[in-house]
């Protein structure tokens, strides 16, 4: 399965991680966007829509942030120290949500942030997933991703979500499928200039998955992905050289882009970027 085919495929799975957000900067100071750049737009848009299991990732994060080493020797009993958090751990219950909580100093008198997780009994329905991280001091503050999946006893279920990086950049994702795991899920990243990223899914039970892209350029990558082998078609639109373009590819991820002049890119393996 070539990269691009692990992005999609797990999440239209609905495999229950955080589906965090990111992707394509616009092109600045006014200029025409190139052919090359309209590449580069799609490349970055592929590998910031989807952080799978990003475990507080956020949008376009500077430096993914460590997870939490529930190993730890003492973990649950004396506070320890996150060296790459640079705050201390603690593990605590309150109001019956269990899990880590940060602090800036060893004595727990200055909160700094929490990674939970709810989840609903079982066999009782509907069942509910919540995670909630989040880092408030040091230098991860602002870093956040909440996340939160409901399933029916069906196996129909909505999932929401939200979170931001160190940067101010922030992103908000919306889904819901039903018995046949077949729905739509959404998600639109704010840059810290206020510009914004769209990313959507449609997954119909047709045998093709329907994702489209809209940077912050307005430039619009639509495709269409076979679910049994991964090879597709689709068409890059808005105010760029070489617009309207079409895009074929096969089921190992090689293929051609034809620009509107007739002059083709050919890429493999879906390497866009030279």
């Amino acid at each position: 399965m070539n990269r691009l085919r692990a992005f999609f495929g797990v999440c239209v799975a609905l495999a229950l991680v955080g589906c965090g957000g990111g992707g394509s900067k616009p092109i600045g100071g006014g200029q025409q966007v190139s052919k090359q750049q309209v590449l580069n737009l799609l490349e970055s848009g592929f590998e910031g829509a989807l952080r799978l299991g990003n475990d507080g990732g956020g949008p376009n994060a500077k430096k993914p942030a460590p997870k939490i080493r529930r190993d730890h020797d003492g973990f649950g009993s004396e506070p320890w120290l996150h060296e790459e958090f640079e705050l201390w751990v603690h593990e605590e219950t309150k109001e019956g949500i269990r899990g880590p909580y940060f602090y800036e100093d060893q004595e727990l008198t200055k909160p700094a942030g929490h990674d939970l997780f709810l989840t609903s009994e079982a066999d009782v329905f509907p069942s509910i997933f919540k995670k909630d991280f989040r880092i408030t001091a040091g230098k991860y503050a602002g870093l956040s991703e909440i996340m939160e999946f409901t399933t029916n006893e069906n196996g129909s279920g909505t999932s929401r979500g939200n979170g931001s990086d160190i940067t101010g950049e922030s992103w908000e994702f919306t889904g819901s499928w039903d018995v046949d795991g077949q729905g739509t899920w959404s998600q639109t990243v704010t840059f810290a200039d206020g510009t914004k990223q769209s990313f959507a899914m449609v997954h119909d039970g047709s045998g093709i998955e329907k994702i489209t892209i809209t940077n912050p350029n307005g430039i619009t990558f639509a495709m269409n992905f076979n679910v049994e082998d991964g090879s597709g078609t689709g068409t890059i639109t808005g105010a760029a050289e070489g617009l309207p373009a079409t895009m074929t590819w096969d089921n190992n991820g090689d293929g051609k882009v034809v620009w509107s002049d007739g002059t083709e890119t050919p890429f493999t393996n879906w390497d866009l970027v030279p």
